[in-house]
Order: structure tokens, then C-alpha cells, then sequence
């Protein structure tokens, strides 16, 4: 990777570059994180993107770095949506011209965020009928999988969640002076590093 001053090298078309300071620094919403020390790339195991989201970041750890346009922040950890492109990278050594570092190499590997059996974006998880069953019960991928909703239609409370082991019943939400709206509920499922946006539809 050539420095801002000597080529300004896109990683892997990626929108990873290296500033004339000689740090990395990203573009179009793409952010990095550091990683733990690892021996290789192929060591390096992305199980979930800190919220140490960077911008700019000094030369000399392993890094991740992910488009920050689609990341869910829901969780304790951010996640990517599934088959997402992420990078994977760490400098080696300076490249010299003349005496001067002019930029670096740098190892990288491309991967895509796991799928890990999680439904299709933007796919109907459930549907419930008001006239007739009251709740579903979906088996989830497995009983590692987070869940996060706000469960409502226009600002109004429709569902309730809970999640036993990899089994996830959806209620509708019944009480006194209660307002029932039918329409589209947005769920993030979320394993490791990955998620899906997907729906409870209710009529």
C-alpha cells in the first residue's frame, strides 16, 4: 500500500488507505477495529465488531474494517448484515524509495459474514392472524441467536418475545384499551457477527 503522498493505494477496493502520517484511514462510512494479536490471518476470528469503531488507525495491529452504512448497533457488540464483504488486515513492513517510507505491505484476507442459517433479509419469519392464533413459535438457527425488536407499529406496542433455548415465541400483546395495528414488524436476529433484518407480519 502506497501512502497519500505516493499513489494512495485503495485496499483491496475496500476504502482503506494509508494517510501521509503513515496510519490507516477509511472512507465511505467504512470503520475499523482492532483486533487481538494473532499469528496469521487465517488464525483471526471475527465473532463480533467491537464498538471501538475508528476512522483513522496506527500502523501496526491487526484490523478489521466493515461499512458502518448497515451495521446494527443493537446489541452489546455491532454485528454486519449476513454475506456482507469485510476485510481482514495487518501491516508487514515498510516499503523504502530513496530512504523514505513511501507506504506499506500488507496482508489482507476478504471474507463474508457467516450465514449460520439465519432467514433471508428482509424474509417473513412469522405471520399471525388476529382472527385466529394469537402467538408462533419459530425454531431459530440455534440457541446462540439474538434477538432485538421494538415491536411496535407506529410507536404502539404489538408484540412480546420470549426466547427458550433456540425456540422464540411471538405473542400479541393483549390488554385493556390496548390498540390493535396490523402491518410489518422489523426483528434483527443476530449470530456471532452476523444478522438478519427480517419481519413478523401481523393481520
Amino acid at each position: 500500500m502506497y501512502d497519500a503522498n505516493h499513489g494512495k493505494t485503495n485496499l483491496a477496493d475496500m476504502n482503506v488507505y494509508l494517510n501521509e502520517d503513515h496510519e490507516f484511514f477509511s472512507l465511505q462510512n467504512m470503520r475499523m477495529t482492532p483486533l487481538e494479536e494473532y499469528k496469521s490471518l487465517q488464525d483471526v476470528n471475527v465473532s463480533f465488531f467491537k464498538d471501538d469503531l475508528r476512522a483513522k488507525a496506527e500502523i501496526g495491529k491487526y484490523y478489521t474494517a466493515a461499512s458502518f452504512d448497515n451495521m446494527a448497533l443493537n446489541f452489546d457488540t455491532y454485528a454486519i448484515p449476513i454475506n456482507e464483504k469485510y476485510i481482514v488486515f495487518s501491516p508487514v513492513s515498510a516499503i523504502q524509495e530513496n530512504g523514505v517510507t513511501v507506504g506499506y505491505e500488507v496482508k489482507y484476507e476478504i471474507r463474508n459474514a457467516g450465514t449460520y442459517n439465519l432467514p433471508e433479509w428482509w424474509s417473513t419469519l412469522a405471520v399471525i392472524e388476529r382472527s385466529k392464533e394469537k402467538e408462533a413459535i419459530i425454531t431459530l438457527p440455534s440457541a446462540d441467536c439474538e434477538i432485538f425488536t421494538i415491536g411496535q407499529i407506529d410507536g404502539v406496542p404489538q408484540i412480546e418475545l420470549n426466547k427458550v433455548t433456540d425456540k422464540l415465541r411471538i405473542s400479541l400483546v393483549d390488554y385493556s384499551g390496548h390498540r390493535d395495528l396490523n402491518g410489518k414488524i422489523e426483528l434483527f436476529l443476530r449470530i456471532k457477527e452476523s444478522y438478519s433484518l427480517v419481519y413478523v407480519e401481523i393481520k
